[in-house]
């Protein structure tokens, strides 16, 4: 490819790749999920669906080992359904800030084996209504095997001034990337990007608006899938995305402590990072260093400063990309809900068993 097609094509992706915008779908879904449940709740507790099991139980006596459990799970499933919705219904998202008032604001993308989309979510960043002498992009590849190094060279010559390119010598996982540009970041706010994503035009003036509260530590962006009318996954993915961030998020937003800042889109103080950022990275679960869950442990050890975490509901904040297979798609849910998993049991909790620095086994 010469350099003329190159720029041709760096200079169009800000255009060509811009998240869909919400629409009427995504909302259909949701309330179509929540009457299906209702309707299932009604049907075990106001008719006699389930009658025939209830009058097994009761002549063989086992009413008291699972109906009566039964009864109270599901009665404390939908008193919980309940507050979610009212929480969902009374979160309001934060105002953006302006551009003449915006805070100097580090962009973090770290990349591995990513090719030509760590470029374009570099262009999308550089794309974005924010004062580029307040914005400086930091690109990190993560010991890649690829030509996704020379894709972050071309992004950062053509944008000389505003992205600075860092090649890491060996693969130390999201993590280690994600480490060495926070203590490369010189913004007041540091937001990291997924390799794999771009971000709308309003993105960074809209994520940077919690932060006038000094009680705001970090920000979780909203996540959309980019390619959702691609196939079947991607728009199973988008309706799980629907509900874990804008529906979960948003309950846990009103009180003000959102568990999980997602590393797809997400900001933080810069001067809690510092606070946080030796004990995050030597992070260890069982004697073994921690490979994944990187932005759950982050936002726990936020969490655990005395900070508040919340959610940046905004229209169109964030997007990525879905998996096309359910091979690839399955191994990053695995790693999600292994991180869950591991919070329950420490405040910094999320972890992986593989060390860092084996490639093979490390959780890109």
């Amino acid at each position: 490819m010469n350099s003329r097609t190159e720029s041709t094509t760096f200079e169009t992706v800000a255009e060509t790749m811009r998240p869909p915008q919400g629409d009427g779908w995504d909302y259909l879904v949701i309330a179509g999920i929540f009457a299906s449940m209702f309707a299932l709740a009604w049907a075990a507790l106001a008719t006699p669906l389930l009658q025939p099991l209830v009058d097994v139980a009761r002549r063989q006596h086992w009413t008291m080992l699972w109906v009566r459990p039964t009864v109270i799970w599901i009665t404390m499933g939908m008193l919980l359904l309940f507050l979610r919705t009212v929480l969902w219904l009374l979160y309001r998202p934060f105002a953006a800030v302006r551009a003449e008032e915006a805070p100097p604001l580090t962009v973090i993308i770290p990349a591995y084996n990513e090719g030509k989309r760590v470029e374009h979510a570099i262009a999308s960043v550089a794309a974005a209504h924010y004062p580029h002498g307040r914005l400086q992009i930091i690109a990190v590849d993560d010991g890649s095997t690829d030509d996704t190094w020379h894709h972050i060279k071309s992004a950062a010559l053509r944008l000389s001034g505003l992205v600075t390119a860092i090649r890491l010598p060996a693969n130390l996982g999201k993590r280690g990337a994600l480490a060495e540009g926070f203590r490369r970041a010189t913004g007041e706010i540091i937001v990291t990007v997924d390799s794999d994503s771009v971000i709308e035009r309003g993105a960074l003036l809209t994520i940077a608006g919690p932060f006038r509260d000094r009680r705001v530590g970090a920000v979780a962006g909203k996540v959309a899938v980019h390619n959702r009318r691609a196939g079947l996954i991607p728009r199973m993915l988008h309706v799980r995305f629907i509900l874990s961030f804008d529906y979960l998020r948003s309950a846990q937003s009103v009180f003000r402590t959102v568990y999980c800042c997602p590393g797809a889109l997400a900001a933080y103080r810069a001067s809690v990072v510092r606070q946080v950022l030796p004990a995050w990275e030597r992070q260890q679960f069982l004697g073994a260093a921690c490979t994944y869950g990187e932005d759950r442990a982050l936002t726990n050890d936020i969490l655990a400063r005395g900070y508040d975490t919340v959610y940046q509901r905004s229209a169109g904040t964030g997007a990525t990309s879905a998996r096309s297979s359910a091979s690839r798609g399955s191994s990053g849910s695995g790693r999600y809900f292994r991180a869950c998993s591991r919070s329950t049991r420490a405040r910094s909790p999320t972890c992986a068993i593989p060390s860092p620095t084996d490639r093979s086994r490390c959780g890109r």
